[in-house]
């Protein structure tokens, strides 16, 4: 086939999210990789432009873009602390001051005082912010949506002629989530200013993440070492050498391994040559998400398990009973074992992460159950048929502390009486608050003070979800609202898999810790009071008090 009707796959899409919709007639240049080239896709569409142009493969870039999908759109509340965190930022009068600084000093003075001024004024009017509680992308190929291809994302961009639309996904103020859309947001501010603060790709974040160099520490908390991990070709991973952390690149997995511990792959770490290194030394990027309303029993649809790697985890993340864990434990266990003594520590390591009850909220009692099997047969391993609960701890706790993103965890036995007994009574603490609150607020009916009730109703929930939280895992989460602690909680046990839905009506009933405190969040002269229905108090209540009825009851079981 002639060079010309081959078609190369520039794009910044995930590679297999694009490729594996595209129709038969788009045949695919081979990947360059693979062809005793370095792993470097930078490098590969420079050598391609070489190329005389009637010889240049055609550039999906050219034919396919990315658009939200408009019909999955579920917007958030007004002036949610999310979104409210990017537009108070954008219109400080510090932020602007710094860029106007950036502009004159990038164009060595040529752009004076105002006009950098009045560069800023037009393009900050010209950017809204939508925040979404739901926002997936598709890619569409030559006008064309194409067929499973749709993703959820974190931050979209809609270019319009006039300026720029952000649709963000709604978060709990996640340094992760709001580092990635810092970077967009830096890209398309740019853009609007006509770069002026240099080329637009010194905004990407693989500037800085060449493969060799080291992971900066605010980034350790974000590599996984889940052992269901799966790597593709191109995916950029971290790698553990001599102590440190850097970049690297998959190249390709080596065959004859078919082992889960004993997989090897060659990856690029910047070298003249890819070096091939175990799957025991190999983390995966990931961004923590919020939990999804489920159990153990439920069961994912796969529509194509080369997708994506972190899709293929989950369907296989959480075993249906105790017994179906135990024979996964003693499976791995009796492969770890035939390993040599680096490795099987470094297999051991990540086998506690995957069976800690903590890592496993949406079950934790078959976790708790897998995680006591996984110390006995660790110890009987290690020691025979003698019991050693004091040595299976000393190692729990050197594997867990050394571990990528767990320290803040803190891997500790929480398995004792004395533990369950605290966190219950804990929960049963706040709990009581709760229900003094709701009474509180039953006392502000009718009373012309609707704002006090919601927000009371507010606190009452709120408790009850900490209370929750208490009972399961013995600490108060770290969610800065109702609806995400919610939806936390709700994957503690199936009797709470509601309280995300009670939460969203209480949510569309102007419940809120701030809306009804603080003028600010209404237009000038109004004042809290007075903006909220009254018909709202009763309604609210009666969500609430169902809130807290099935809290107290999984606290109390």
């Amino acid at each position: 086939m002639e060079s010309c009707r081959l078609y190369y796959n520039d794009t910044l899409f995930e590679a297999s999210r694009l490729e594996l919709a595209l129709p038969e007639e788009f045949v695919l240049l081979e990947k360059l990789g693979q062809c005793h080239l370095k792993a470097d896709v930078y490098e590969h569409h420079k050598l391609l432009k070489l190329l005389p142009r009637r010889l240049q493969p055609q550039m999906l870039s050219q034919i396919t873009e990315e658009k939200v999908v408009e019909t999955q759109i579920e917007l958030c509340q007004r002036n949610c602390e999310f979104s409210g965190f990017f537009r108070k930022h954008l219109s400080s009068a510090e932020f602007r001051h710094g860029l106007i600084c950036l502009i004159r000093a990038e164009s060595e003075g040529k752009v004076t005082q105002e006009e950098a001024e009045n560069m800023c004024r037009t393009a900050f009017g010209r950017i809204q912010i939508i925040c979404c509680r739901s926002l997936q992308t598709e890619l569409w190929l030559k006008k064309q949506p194409l067929p499973n291809t749709a993703a959820e994302t974190g931050v979209y961009v809609k270019q319009e002629r006039q300026g720029c639309i952000f649709y963000l996904q709604h978060s709990d103020m996640d340094h992760m989530n709001i580092f990635e859309v810092c970077g967009t947001l830096a890209r398309e501010i740019n853009h609007l200013l006509g770069t002026y603060l240099g080329h637009t790709t010194y905004w990407c974040v693989h500037s800085s993440s060449s493969p060799g160099t080291e992971i900066p520490e605010e980034w350790h908390d974000a590599l996984d070492m889940n052992i269901l991990n799966n790597f593709e070709e191109g995916e950029y991973v971290g790698y553990h050498s001599n102590g440190k952390y850097i970049y690297a690149v998959i190249v390709e997995e080596l065959p004859g391994n078919s082992g889960q511990f004993t997989q090897r792959y060659k990856i690029d770490i910047g070298h003249e040559e890819a070096i091939e290194v175990s799957f025991l030394d190999l983390y995966q990027f990931k961004r923590e998400k919020q939990p999804t309303i489920s159990t153990c029993l439920e069961l994912q649809l796969v529509e194509d398990a080369t997708r994506d790697s972190s899709s293929l985890q989950s369907t296989r993340c959480s075993p249906a009973s105790i017994e179906e864990a135990k024979k996964e434990i003693d499976k791995c266990l009796n492969e770890i074992w035939t390993l040599p003594k680096e490795e099987r520590q470094k297999a051991i390591k990540r086998l506690y992460l995957r069976w800690h009850p903590d890592k496993n909220p949406d079950c934790s009692l078959i976790a708790a159950e897998a995680f006591k099997h996984l110390k006995y047969r660790i110890d009987e391993l290690t020691n025979g048929k003698r019991k050693s609960t004091a040595s299976t701890s000393t190692s729990f706790k050197s594997t867990g502390s050394t571990s990528t993103g767990s320290r803040s965890t803190g891997f500790t036995s929480s398995s004792s009486k004395a533990t369950g007994s605290r966190s219950t009574g804990e929960a049963k603490r706040w709990c009581r608050q709760a229900q003094c609150d709701l009474s509180a607020a039953y006392n502000d009916v009718g009373k012309g003070s609707t704002e006090w009730c919601l927000f009371k109703v507010h606190q009452a929930v709120e408790k009850s979800l900490i209370a929750a939280s208490y009972r399961n895992n013995g600490k108060q989460p770290n969610c800065s609202s109702i609806s995400a602690l919610a939806s936390k909680v709700s994957s503690y046990s199936p009797q709470l898999s509601g309280l995300s839905q009670l939460v969203r009506d209480l949510i569309a009933l102007d419940v809120d810790a701030k809306k009804t405190q603080y003028p600010t969040y209404h237009s000038f002269p109004n004042i809290p009071n007075g903006q909220f229905r009254s018909a709202n108090e009763r309604r609210a209540l009666d969500k609430a008090s169902e809130i807290l009825t099935l809290v107290e009851t999984y606290v109390n079981h």
